[in-house]
C-alpha cells in the first residue's frame, strides 16, 4: 500500500511504518512525522485486508410476503460482517419469514438451516415458520475455494399476542347426521358484544359451541354447555390471551323448554274377583 503525507514544515520529514506485507484482516499502519529538532507525532492508519478468499456475509434480511421487515442494521446487535451472533424481533402477527445472507462475493455459498424450517426452496437464506417465542436461524456462507466456513446465528423473537377476543362464535346441537348449527336469539356473532341468549329443546341436553379466538395461541375454556337443565343455564366461555395478561368472558344464555308431556311414564291396573261368601 502506498502512502503519501505532507509535512507542514518543509524542514520536518515523515517515515511510514507496518505498510508492508499486511496481513489478512485488521493492520495499523503507522505515518511518523519527525520534526528537525528530532521529536516526534504518530498518525495511525487502520487498514482492513480482505482475506484472499471472502466468506462474509455483506448483509441480512428477514422478509415476510416478499416485504423486508427487518434487515442488518435494524439487528441487536446492529450487523457487522465480522459478527456472527443477532437477535431480531417480530410480531406475533407474523407466522412465516425468509432470512436470506446476502455474501460479499459473489462466489461465496449462502444456505440456512432452523429447527422449523417450511421445506420451501429458500435461494441463500431459508423460509422459518415462526412458533412464539425464540426461534434459531443459521446461515452458513461457504467459500468454495477453501471450504471456509462462516456460520452467522440469528434469533427471532416472536412477541406473543395480548388479544383476548374472539372472531367467531356458533353455537350448534348433534344430530345423528352430524353437528347443525344454530341461531342466537340475537342473530349473528359481533365481536363487540359478549351477552348472548339461546332457546333449545327439551332433548337437547348439550350446546355446542365453536368459539375461534383472533389469536390462534390464545386458550378458550367452555363451562356450563352441558349437560342442560330444564328452564334457565348460563354457558360462559372464557378467552385467555396468548401471553397470558388478559382474559375475556363470553355469556350464553341458554334457556332449555320444559317438557309438555302429561302423559305418564306407565300405566298398570289390576281386577280382583269378588268374594262370595255363603252363609
Amino acid at each position: 500500500m502506498v502512502i503519501e503525507a505532507e509535512t507542514t514544515d518543509s524542514k520536518a520529514r515523515y517515515e511510514v511504518l507496518n505498510n508492508d506485507y499486511l496481513t489478512e484482516g485488521n493492520n495499523d499502519v503507522i505515518v511518523r512525522g519527525i520534526a528537525e529538532n528530532g521529536e516526534t507525532k504518530d498518525y495511525v492508519i487502520h487498514v482492513l485486508r480482505e482475506p484472499r478468499y471472502n466468506n462474509y456475509l455483506q448483509t441480512i434480511t428477514v422478509s415476510e410476503d416478499g416485504v423486508i421487515i427487518s434487515k442488518g442494521e435494524d439487528f441487536s446487535p446492529k450487523f457487522n460482517r465480522a459478527m456472527m451472533n443477532y437477535t431480531v424481533k417480530v410480531s406475533s402477527a407474523t407466522d412465516k419469514v425468509l432470512v436470506q445472507g446476502v455474501p460479499q462475493v459473489e462466489t461465496t455459498l449462502v444456505s440456512g438451516s432452523s429447527a422449523n424450517d417450511t421445506g420451501n426452496k429458500a435461494t441463500n437464506g431459508v423460509e422459518v415458520k415462526l412458533k412464539p417465542g425464540m426461534n434459531t436461524v443459521k446461515l452458513m456462507a461457504t467459500e468454495v475455494h477453501e471450504g471456509n466456513v462462516a456460520i452467522y446465528t440469528i434469533s427471532i423473537f416472536k412477541e406473543m399476542s395480548d388479544d383476548a377476543s374472539l372472531v367467531g362464535l356458533i353455537p350448534f346441537r348433534e344430530t345423528p347426521s352430524g353437528p347443525e348449527n344454530l341461531n342466537f336469539n340475537e342473530g349473528s356473532f359481533d365481536p363487540q358484544k359478549q351477552h348472548y341468549s339461546i332457546s333449545v329443546g327439551e332433548h337437547d341436553s348439550k350446546l355446542g359451541i365453536n368459539a375461534t379466538p383472533v389469536s390462534p395461541n390464545a386458550r378458550v375454556v367452555i363451562r356450563g354447555n352441558e349437560p342442560l337443565l330444564n328452564g334457565k343455564n348460563m354457558v360462559t366461555i372464557v378467552v385467555t390471551s396468548e401471553d397470558r395478561t388478559k382474559t375475556k368472558t363470553y355469556y350464553v344464555s341458554v334457556d332449555k323448554k320444559l317438557s309438555d308431556d302429561t302423559s305418564p311414564t306407565s300405566l298398570s291396573a289390576s281386577m280382583e274377583k269378588p268374594s262370595i261368601h255363603l252363609i
